[in-house]
């Protein structure tokens, strides 16, 4: 494959990682109007006027709030962010290296990121919206940013993959990339 492509690839593959990381870190995925604050909720922590904030806390963790249902979604959102480091890693060391192990790994591990990615917010935003009590106690939980960011980085991720595992099978065949 081209220096050029290489390039593109990894520019696709870093633009998905920085918006996933993003996403992931930010308490921006859900809101609600709580005592005439708006107050937000991410995979990690809630902040604002959610029940067992103090007045003078920004944000709390959700490990000290029970949320039974949070758990597979922190789990997939892991899972897809360690695939996202694998992707990275290895189109970047693809500049050093070029081996059909390394395009399909990158390609592998960017379609995996999207995969879970996509399921971990699907089952985050589904997991919410089931939970009776958090629709009883607030009717006007609106879905945030955050959300949409992660699944437009997933989708990203997704997408970066098929070309380098179309690469990967094109060097088992023995196809000059000097031409491309």
């Amino acid at each position: 494959m081209s220096r050029f492509l290489l390039g593109v690839g990894l520019s696709v593959v870093f633009l998905g990682s920085v918006l996933f990381v993003t996403s992931f870190a930010s308490p921006h995925w859900f809101s609600a109007e709580i005592k005439n604050e708006t107050s937000t909720m991410g995979l990690w922590k809630q902040c604002g006027a959610f029940p067992g904030i103090k007045e003078d806390d920004d944000c709390k963790d959700l490990d000290e709030v029970t949320l039974e249902w949070i758990t597979d979604p922190q789990a997939l959102q892991c899972t897809a962010l360690l695939m996202v480091a694998v992707a990275f890693s290895s189109a970047i060391r693809l500049f050093c290296i070029e081996t059909p192990f390394l395009y399909r790994l990158c390609g592998a591990a960017a379609c995996a990121a999207g995969v879970f990615g996509i399921a971990g917010a699907g089952k985050f935003h589904s997991d919410m919206m089931d939970d009776e009590a958090y629709k009883a106690a607030y009717p006007d939980l609106t879905t945030e940013w955050c959300v949409y960011l992660n699944i437009v980085a997933n989708i990203i991720m997704f997408i970066a993959g098929p070309p380098y595992l179309v690469a990967s099978f094109r060097m088992d065949t023995g196809y000059d990339y000097s031409r491309v």
